[in-house]
């Protein structure tokens, strides 16, 4: 699979203007589960969301993702896992973005359906970019 077979890039994105700080994870294999299980933890993640999430890591299948917020602490972990190709990095990449500008914009009081939210989307795709062009995708 070439430059998909990485080993899993974890990056710290801060959204100053919304004073939020995101934990990313990409291209995650099963055996990364522990490590990003103890960051979802460790901001509050429990009950069904833990056991649902930790369902997700463990499962092994590509091109799938999740994404927690602690919408009081104004963090989140977005994780990306193991892709089959650039479109689905580019897929799973959008879908996960989609859900934490929503959690941002909900936890801001900002309408979802208003121009700042879309600011949101493109504010944490041009970080999210920065990681991933980093990372050789």
């Amino acid at each position: 699979m070439g430059r998909y077979d990485l080993d899993m890039t974890k990056a710290t994105i801060h959204l100053r203007d919304y004073g939020w700080i995101v934990y990313c994870f990409f291209n995650t294999k099963p055996y990364d589960s522990d490590t990003i299980l103890g960051y979802l933890r460790s901001f509050g993640c429990k009950g069904d969301d833990f056991v649902s999430a930790k369902r997700n890591l463990e499962n092994g299948r590509k091109n799938e993702g999740l994404t927690y917020s602690n919408y009081e602490r104004r963090v989140s972990v977005l994780v990306v896992g193991e892709v089959s190709s650039l479109d689905e990095l580019m897929n799973s990449s959008a879908h996960e973005i989609d859900h934490l500008s929503k959690h941002i914009a909900q936890a801001s009081g900002i309408d979802l359906m208003s121009e700042e939210a879309s600011y949101i989307v493109g504010d944490i795709t041009q970080k999210l970019y920065t990681v991933l062009e980093d990372r050789g995708a």
